[in-house]
């Protein structure tokens, strides 16, 4: 498979992952929608990789580190999109695995926003269809 078609297939699962966050009532499963919301990013910070590289890592802490220097080298909302995705990495972690729950339904909406604007601007700066954007 190439890695274009690789690409595709990734960003299929982000958009998969976002669909399913925006599904989750943040005041009832604020944690799961941090969760969602996180690999709703990986999974499309990886499509990005995949376009521009032809290869992408599957480990959170590469991707992240990888599509950091992507981003590093393009305009301030995909720098800010590099950061947002290192952040959701922290917050999902938190979330996943805090002996103290303490994901508030706020930061479930955020971390929501921050997902929802993250594929918009990775599809807009690497040439992604967001057929089911509104």
């Amino acid at each position: 498979m190439s890695g274009n078609e690789q690409a595709q297939r990734a960003w299929a699962n982000a958009e998969v992952h976002l669909a399913e966050a925006e599904a989750i009532d943040p005041s009832k499963s604020p944690a799961a929608l941090v969760h969602t919301s996180y690999y709703a990013m990986f999974h499309a910070a990886r499509a990005c990789l995949l376009k521009e590289k032809g290869t992408a890592p599957k480990k959170h802490d590469s991707v992240i580190r990888e599509f950091g220097r992507l981003a590093s080298m393009g305009d301030e909302r995909l720098r800010q999109c590099g950061r947002d995705l290192n952040a959701a990495y922290d917050a999902r972690i938190k979330a996943d695995y805090s002996d103290v729950p303490g994901t508030t339904a706020d930061a479930a909406r955020a971390a929501l926003r921050k997902a929802s604007a993250f594929l918009e601007h990775c599809a807009a700066a690497f040439g992604f269809d967001r057929s089911r954007a509104d």
